[in-house]
């Protein structure tokens, strides 16, 4: 469902009134319990193109970049169930598009185990829970070198998870199942078929496998998780008859354009038994360590498709000032195999930010941000087909984040 702008808080009304129904049936039953967030911010930077496939910043300049808007409510259904859901609305295409990101049902079934069932997140990062909710990560937004290698953070199906106090630490192990069927923008699709931007291509998964583990102790967390998912890649219509007609036209006007040098390798990819469907694995490992003010965080990826690797890791540094904490990050991301479309993406980039605590419940930040891609690749640049060297670029957000 998409809402324009101006429908927003419109949509945001509905959701609360939403919320408040359930909370009257609820009431009578016992407990409910809602919350909200929301992240405004400005981000520029100055590079013409696009960075990052969930972010675009560019030097256009923009406050829908990291916008949004989330509703979150818990119901008791009973001693064992209970039910969450979260909305969420944030840009696209500078449409508001509501999507509910949470919607399951919670089952206790012992005082360790317990079961969910629906719509959830993906247990894949330190942060997997928190990526809306800008007030509750340190950073203005998480280092995409690691969080842009899944291809969607939600899932539909079923998590069993066990959680108990062992040798001072609690431990928590989670097995997932369930499906996987979204629109993501593809950078790579628009650079085999020779066009500007990123297109739209659908993914699905009928059989999506993942567990995670995490050790908590005092001062420190640990977490390490592994999906394995078999994804079918959809490629719109309108993009293999454009495809058609581009290939035509390049066959009756040589010599070829490096455009039309792009289209014949697709043509002979494709010709060759090139298949889009992306079968593979995906590792995950992070560490969130406290020391007094001193904090440090480290998070690794590595996504295997076929042969082709992608691997990402970041390294941050932050102090606590009373309510000053300004952060250091540095990360980096690298491509190793053969890729559909020869699609090479190896980047370092460095994050200078800080957070203040501004009132309660309300935190402002601010980032300068500069990436650097490495060995003539677009790096995670969100273009399709550019032919010339990707430069660097330097970025700056302004944020306001909140929770209530």
């Amino acid at each position: 469902m998409k809402v324009k702008t101006n429908q927003l808080t419109k949509a945001c009304l509905l959701s609360a009134g939403l919320i408040g129904g359930i909370g009257i049936q609820s009431v009578s039953a016992g407990e409910l319990k809602w919350n909200g967030f929301f992240t405004g911010a400005f981000s520029q930077s100055d590079s013409e193109y696009a960075y990052g496939r969930f972010y675009e910043i560019s030097d256009s300049g923009s406050y829908l970049t990291d916008t949004r808007l989330g509703l979150q409510a818990t119901a008791k259904v009973n001693d064992k169930v209970s039910f969450t859901t979260q909305l969420v609305a944030k840009n696209n295409n500078e449409n508001f598009e509501v999507n509910a990101n949470w919607l399951y049902a919670n089952i206790a079934l012992t005082s360790d185990f317990a079961m969910k069932l629906g719509r959830m997140q993906q247990p894949m990062y330190l942060f997997s829970s928190q990526l809306e909710a800008g007030y509750t990560i340190p950073w203005v937004r998480p280092p995409q070198e690691v969080y842009e290698q899944q291809f969607f953070n939600d899932y539909t199906g079923l998590e069993l998870g066990f959680k108990k106090y062992v040798a001072g630490h609690d431990v928590s192990f989670k097995v997932l199942h369930g499906v996987q069927d979204n629109e993501i923008t593809a950078a790579v699709l628009g650079k085999i078929f020779a066009r500007e931007e990123p297109l739209i291509e659908r993914m699905s998964s009928d059989d999506f496998l993942g567990m995670s583990l995490q050790i908590e102790g005092d001062f420190y967390r640990f977490n390490i998780a592994g999906v394995k998912q078999d994804l079918d890649v959809g490629i719109p219509a309108d993009v293999t008859n454009t495809f058609i007609l581009d290939i035509a036209s390049c066959g009756t006007t040589p010599p070829f354009s490096a455009k039309c040098s792009q289209l014949f390798a697709t043509a002979a990819l494709l010709g060759g038994g090139g298949n889009p469907a992306i079968n593979g694995d995906f590792w995950t490992a992070g560490a969130d360590v406290r020391l007094s003010d001193l904090r440090l965080i480290a998070e690794y990826a590595l996504r295997k498709v076929g042969d082709f690797e992608r691997e990402g890791y970041y390294v941050s540094v932050m102090y606590r000032a009373d309510k000053l904490t300004p952060y250091l990050t540095y990360a980096t991301h690298d491509t190793s195999g053969e890729a559909i479309g020869d699609d090479d993406q190896t980047q370092n980039s460095i994050a200078l930010g800080a957070r203040y605590e501004w009132q309660p419940n309300t935190a402002l930040k601010f980032e300068i941000l500069s990436v650097d891609p490495q060995d003539d690749t677009r790096g995670l640049y969100h273009v399709g087909f550019v032919p010339d060297e990707m430069e660097s670029m330097n970025a700056v957000t302004l944020a306001l984040d909140l929770v209530f």
